[in-house]
């Protein structure tokens, strides 16, 4: 019934730990395939060796390819299934994730597309801290005019069904690509994904609930362009990123090439090109959103991006005007860290927060210490 793919590039370990977590619960419904986009032999080697020996399909790419050029080919690699969704190699899904999309795409007429939530293990100061969300395990449909009316207004929905936090069945996936030539393409092909859904379907049924974990940020290809400091995959994410399109023509801050930033510019791309109706992208409040988001980044990108957003879109620099104390404070944290990062992990524990230093360790914290159900709220959608 469902089809679940992990693309993947570069990071055998983590697609190897996303697979497990499906094995683990798939019985015979599940029809599971790794994409493997790697220019790392040894990667592919491994992960070869890893779906033969527990019987995953195995497609690899026939040439170097971008994000959204890889996910695009590997959807049109498989089928037979009814729903269709990704598990990226930076996530596992929790025990009894599978059985609850089942029974939840059996007992409500096969909806079109179930996008769910996440928990997190965010990175520190040099420890791992697991973030658990709360949930109501509500099913709530919600009309896709809400969520184009909520992206317009700069507010970032979980519920956005972005393939890598959504099932969908598998005509709406065949609607999609009539209506664009593509399943995924652009910069952030998850977004661009979810906004050319809403153009097909009218509703989306949201289940408020993580259902997976998200972790290993340090190895996030957008995470270099959140923080300001590119790793090594972000790194190899830009290199198939042309010069003239990290100019953002479609967000109000087109020089800044931050991973907010990119979401506003895709939801633009798609209204031009598919949905002249939808609402414009709200200029001011997108300005500010970004404008937050750059103020809590670091490194030598991030400075840039704040002399932009000061001399070109008029913020205030005293906006800013605390982020050298603020940076110095963090050196001193750092230093901490690094001397004696179990003094943090103890301290943390003693004001009720609960920190690792191996990541590892986190995971397998939220794996084993799930929190109940409590009353909905709206925020957990980030309406």
């Amino acid at each position: 019934m469902i089809t679940i793919l992990i693309p993947t590039r570069n990071r055998a370990d983590l697609a190897i730990a996303a697979a497990r977590s499906v094995l683990g619960q798939a019985g015979g419904v599940v029809k599971l395939v790794i994409s493997d986009n790697s220019s790392d032999p040894q990667c592919r080697n491994k992960l070869e060796e890893f779906c033969v020996f527990n019987g995953v399909d195995f497609i690899k790419t026939p040439e170097d390819l971008s994000m959204d050029q890889h996910w695009d080919w590997a959807f049109r690699q498989i089928g037979g299934y009814r729903y269709i969704g990704i598990l990226t190699d930076r996530m596992v899904l929790y025990p009894g994730a599978i059985d609850e999309l089942l029974s939840i795409i059996c007992e409500n007429n096969e909806p079109e597309v179930v996008s769910y939530n996440n928990d997190n293990v965010a990175y520190d100061s040099g420890v791992y801290v697991p973030i658990r969300r709360e949930f109501s395990e509500m099913l709530i449909s919600i009309r896709s005019d809400m969520l184009i009316e909520s992206t317009a207004n700069a507010k970032i929905a979980t519920a956005l069904p972005r393939a890598l936090n959504c099932l969908v069945r598998v005509d709406v996936i065949d609607r999609l690509l009539k209506l664009s030539g593509r399943y995924f393409e652009s910069i952030a092909p998850d977004f661009n994904f979810a906004f050319k859904l809403l153009v097909v379907v009218k509703e989306v049924s949201y289940y408020d609930k993580p259902l997976m974990i998200s972790y290993g940020n340090l190895r996030s290809n957008g995470g270099g362009f959140t923080t300001g400091r590119l790793n090594r995959d972000s790194k190899d994410f830009l290199r198939f990123v042309s010069a003239g399109n990290r100019r953002l023509h479609g967000s109000p801050v087109p020089e800044v090439f931050q991973a907010t930033n990119v979401v506003c510019h895709e939801y633009s791309v798609v209204r031009e090109s598919f949905a002249t109706s939808w609402p414009e992208a709200q200029k001011m409040l997108w300005i500010s959103l970004v404008a937050s988001r750059v103020r809590d980044s670091d490194g030598e990108l991030s400075s840039k991006w704040r002399s932009a957003l000061i001399e070109k879109y008029e913020v205030s620099p005293v906006f800013f005007q605390d982020l050298s104390a603020s940076s110095i404070k963090q050196k001193i944290k750092n230093l901490v860290v690094m001397c004696c990062p179990r003094l943090i992990v103890f301290w943390g524990r003693w004001a009720g927060k609960v920190r690792y230093i191996n990541e590892a360790d986190a995971l397998d914290y939220l794996v084993n210490n799930r929190v109940r159900p409590t009353k909905f709220v709206g925020q957990n959608m980030d309406f």
